[in-house]
């Protein structure tokens, strides 16, 4: 009884020890990150003359997006670039979205329409595109976000400042605001994805370019290789298989991108669904790079992923173990340990603090960010849970079935998932 104990206790110090040191080591990397590329000092990085700037191709994928592509293509039509090319894909849609995009092409002539007769993907459908993208930058974003005016200008001064500059990854806002579930993504976006993503780019490695908003020298997805169709989060694996041929990959908060998040519990769960079984793909993909010393710059971040999955397993294991003591120890059976109150309250404490960093950080590119603060108590306790538990879900089907051998296809119903 007494070894169980000590196993419990070890196990609770981990859980809650993780918690608190990693989201403190995010929280000042973060700030690290603001105060040194988020200035007016750094004004200069962005200054540069549009005969100088690189001809860049836009991306916009789509499936079924009738309803929505106008918009997008409304937002670039905006777009303040020198040498832009816009490159709409219907792939294989049986509704009206190439008749929306063929609508918007007499009032921008940059645009121009690939129609795929055969639902490929989306992955395919951006490989298919490469072969007649004209840019040497290629800029994917989804058909039913808004691409910021100035957003292009701030992806491209990395790729001239920087001749090893691989990808630049955006800064996607959720702009169907309104109800619990889209504002607890607000805080979602600005605690753990922006924030963290700012963190990750100090440690010299990021886990993931968002599928919302990226961009990529055309020249580098050569070499590494295109868009893989196999991969539940073609994303991640991209952004994985740059950086292992050592190309930089960078996060510009600049580059604002208003994307909808899903506004269901059942969307957003389809959703997590795949992000977690993709980040798994990954991790049996290119963990290892756990064991080259010349990979050592990815460590934290794979490491990190891979503590994350482990802690929610724990987390559940604990809170099983705690279901099942409980009755044994009212009935006499056996002494029940005291109720961790103060690791709850660390785990808590460091929770919200991570969530008003983000927001304040990124009030600077959305305006309303800090109305979310309201939701902020919350959560923790909810929502960041509820979405944990995905991860639970899809760990142990997805090692035992990694699903490698068929392309992912768009999600046919577009009401229950955001692609």
């Amino acid at each position: 009884m007494r070894v169980a104990t000590i196993l419990f206790d070890s196990l609770l110090l981990w859980v809650g020890l993780y918690v608190v040191v990693v989201a403190t080591v995010w929280i000042m990397s973060a700030v690290r990150f603001a105060l040194s590329r988020e200035t007016k000092k750094s004004k200069a990085f962005y200054d540069i003359p549009d005969d100088q700037l690189p001809s860049i191709t836009v991306l916009v994928p789509g499936f079924r997006e009738e309803l929505r592509i106008g918009a997008a293509l409304d937002a670039l039509r905006d777009v303040d670039y020198p040498d832009l090319e816009i490159l709409a894909i219907d792939d294989g849609s049986p509704d009206g979205t190439s008749d929306e995009i063929l609508r918007h092409l007499p009032a921008d002539p940059r645009l121009r329409l690939m129609r795929k007769e055969v639902n490929e993907g989306k992955a395919m459908a951006m490989n298919d595109a490469l072969v007649i993208a004209r840019g040497e930058i290629i800029v994917v974003i989804d058909a039913d976000a808004q691409i910021a005016p100035h957003a292009l200008r701030a992806i491209a001064a990395h790729f001239v400042r920087i001749p090893r500059m691989g990808g630049v990854t955006g800064n996607p806002r959720p702009v169907n605001r309104g109800g619990w579930l889209a504002e607890m993504q607000v805080v979602e976006f600005a605690s753990s994805v922006s924030l963290v993503r700012r963190a990750q780019v100090t440690w010299g490695r990021i886990l993931t370019m968002s599928g919302v908003v990226s961009a990529f020298r055309k020249s580098v997805l050569t070499d590494v290789g295109v868009f893989d169709p196999s991969m539940a989060t073609e994303d991640i694996d991209l952004t994985w298989r740059i950086q292992m041929r050592f190309y930089d990959v960078r996060y510009e908060p600049r580059a604002v991108v208003g994307m909808s998040v899903p506004s269901t519990l059942r969307a957003l769960g389809s959703q997590r669904l795949r992000w977690g079984r993709g980040l798994v793909q990954v991790l049996m993909r290119h963990g290892g790079v756990l064991f080259h010393w010349r990979h050592r710059r990815h460590w934290p971040a794979i490491l990190e992923a891979i503590a994350s999955i482990v802690w929610w397993h724990l987390l559940i294991l604990l809170i099983i173990i705690g279901l099942t003591v409980q009755p044994l120890a009212a009935g006499g059976y056996m002494t029940l340990p005291p109720f961790p109150w103060g690791w709850v309250a660390a785990v808590l404490t460091v929770a919200l603090v991570q969530s008003f960093v983000g927001l304040i950080i990124d009030r600077r590119y959305d305006r309303t960010a800090l109305l979310a603060l309201s939701a902020v108590p919350w959560y923790p306790i909810g929502y960041w849970f509820l979405v944990g538990l995905t991860s639970i879900v899809v760990t142990i089907p997805t090692l035992l079935r990694p699903g490698w051998s068929s392309n992912v296809r768009w999600t046919v119903d577009r009401s229950r998932e955001r692609r």
